[in-house]
């Protein structure tokens, strides 16, 4: 049987700073948490930089041939990256790796409304309480600890989290 896999992302931008985060369920299963600062200047520049983040942990980390379905709520960023629009140049390489993954998953970008994102909204905002009531803390704690492996040093684009695992409130765990 086909390993299906969802994955979510989400980023918050203000004019004091931006956050993204993505994660990845496999069933019932939480198979990776990813929280950090983004350097961008627009909120789709956001949103475009954390699904970039989590094609690329896909494309290293989930096995070739399974079923994955990623989800997130900046409908142009999704446009652009599926191809069904040319709008923005700056959203090239998106639509370049989900191309070529598509040869590689059967994968698919689709649009999902903000109210219906809101585990990845509330990651991208440092907060992880609504995880706490979906899975079992020692499953975050693991994902968490864990987040520092070959991934992060190879594409250098997370940095290491705290263990620090008590408050509920993980900004200050956001590299």
């Amino acid at each position: 049987m086909l390993t299906k896999y969802e994955c979510y992302f989400d980023a918050s931008h203000t004019r004091k700073s931006c956050k993204g985060a993505f994660y990845i369920a496999n069933g019932e299963k939480l198979v990776k948490m990813t929280m950090r600062k983004i350097d961008a200047a627009t909120s789709d520049m956001a949103e475009a930089e954390m699904l970039h983040c989590l094609l690329q942990y896909i494309s290293q980390k989930i096995p070739v041939g399974s079923r994955v379905c990623v989800y997130g709520d900046a409908q142009s960023v999704i446009n652009c990256a599926t191809g069904q629009s040319r709008k923005s140049k700056r959203f090239r390489k998106l639509n370049i790796k989900y191309v070529a993954m598509s040869k590689q998953y059967r994968l698919s970008i689709e649009y999902l409304p903000r109210s219906q994102n809101n585990l990845a909204d509330q990651l991208s905002k440092g907060n992880t309480k609504e995880f706490h009531k979906l899975y079992d803390t020692e499953d975050i704690t693991d994902i968490l600890l864990h987040s520092q492996d070959g991934l992060i040093n190879k594409i250098g684009i997370f940095g290491p989290l705290n263990p620090k695992l008590n408050s509920g409130n993980f900004s200050e765990f956001l590299v």
